[in-house]
């Protein structure tokens, strides 16, 4: 037995790989995705698990939502991995922990209100506990990178059990002004920041201008805030484990959102009528998608197509729909296939009803589907105007689209400056 095990794993041979793990409320599947394409250089093995599926070196090797132990356990024992980026959610780690012991790295992108009610979860705080165990994981002499922006996130440090002090914390943020960023660069440590237009890292007192902001693929000309901070969380993991400044500005302009992050911030025309296709399913999100929407093309053009999950308590559906009405004038509300516990009708009703008490001038109407959702927004839409469409799943979206005969547009910087001056 003995000589099988040392045939194996001989003596000297490298046990373990490097680990990126990634949580938050929002932001983890395109974190995760970013990374592991900034990672994938020269002939570098990633091993990715995600909402939709395990992914090595790029092929989908099982797919489900793969963002719990088993799945990290899947890729952490294949031989062929160089590296792990690892999506890890709320539900795995309630229900069977992490999948490994620990990390080399962890992000933590947002922690928001979001799944209260659910597996014993009754307030932020409850959610900020569970998250915080990827942060706790984090080796002595790891890397921590930690959302300035955020205000639950940046509460973490000060965790007992997160240990921060025998950590590299690095801060993000999209606030160049950010006093936590600031104090933090002043005493010497490192931090990624959006600044005049670039992707900053800062050692200390040392600037690297890493990328144009208004080069980054699905950040519609730098003006996209969530996408330029999943991006700066994934530059300071690429940088974290020792991809070059160059070498990760390039990858990263090399991104394609349409086939490297599929689901997420994905833009369409049909005739004179855009239609921006994201997985926006709770308050934080549709916020973030909203000030794209209002960037690019200004509040007035938008039309929201929301769809929400049947599971989420009454007040968070609540907060999702003034959320909704903060950002938009018209809005469409539609039920899924899976109502989760919900009877037909009933989540139109209360998003509905609770915009009517917030902002009682915003225009708010149930439709019965996802299809009626799009037909009745592209009858109520003026030339130039915009669709956000929420959604259960993305492949009946994307059929219908085909079927009505629209067409992807990519969410560059070009596009994005064509499209503000047919609007503006």
């Amino acid at each position: 037995g003995g000589a099988i095990v040392d045939m194996l794993y001989p003596a000297g041979a490298p046990s373990r790989i490097p680990t990126i793990a990634v949580t938050g409320t929002n932001g983890k599947t395109t974190t995760v995705r970013l990374t592991a394409h900034l990672l994938a250089e020269g002939g570098c093995r990633v091993g990715v698990s995600t909402t939709d599926g395990v992914y090595v070196a790029g092929r989908l090797i099982y797919s489900a939502d793969a963002t719990g132990p088993a799945s990290a356990q899947m890729i952490l024992g294949d031989p062929t991995v160089d590296v792990a980026v690892l999506e890890t959610a709320r539900g795995g780690l309630l229900r069977r922990g992490l999948g490994y012991d620990w990390s080399d790295v962890g992000i933590i992108t947002n922690i928001d209100a979001e799944h209260l009610g659910q597996d014993g979860l009754e307030t932020v705080d409850d959610l900020m506990d569970v998250k915080s165990v990827v942060a706790e994981h984090v080796r002595d002499g790891g890397t921590l990178i930690l959302n300035a922006d955020d205000m639950n996130v940046r509460s973490l440090v000060d965790m007992k059990f997160v240990r921060a002090e025998h950590k590299n914390v690095v801060w993000f943020s999209v606030d160049s002004d950010n006093p936590v960023v600031n104090a933090h660069v002043r005493s010497g440590e490192r931090a990624y920041v959006l600044e005049d237009g670039w992707l900053v890292e800062y050692t200390g007192t040392e600037r690297t201008a890493l990328s144009r902001a208004g080069e980054l693929p699905g950040a519609f000309g730098g003006v996209s805030a969530h996408a330029i901070a999943n991006a700066l969380a994934a530059l300071a993991a690429s940088r974290a484990v020792g991809i070059a400044a160059e070498v990760a500005d390039q990858r990263l302009r090399a991104f394609d959102p349409w086939i490297d992050n599929p689901g997420r911030g994905m833009l369409w025309q049909h005739g004179d009528v855009y239609m921006l296709i994201d997985y926006a399913h709770n308050a934080h999100g549709i916020a973030a998608m909203a000030q794209t929407v209002s960037a690019v093309w200004g509040r007035d053009r938008g039309i929201a197509l929301v769809n929400l999950p049947g599971d989420r308590r009454d007040d968070l559906l609540e907060a999702s729909a003034r959320a909704v009405a903060d950002g938009f004038d018209r809005i469409l509300v539609y039920d899924g296939d899976d109502l989760r516990g919900r009877k037909r009708d009933e989540i139109p009703g209360i998003v509905c009803e609770a915009i009517a008490d917030y902002r009682p001038e915003v225009s708010c109407s149930a439709v019965p589907d996802m299809a009626a959702a799009i037909t009745e927004g592209l009858r109520q839409a003026n030339p130039g105007d915009v669709m956000l469409v929420m959604y259960e799943k993305i492949d009946p979206v994307l059929d219908y689209l085909t079927e009505l005969g629209a067409t992807p547009v990519s969410p560059d910087g070009e596009t994005a400056s064509q499209m503000a001056g047919q609007m503006r």
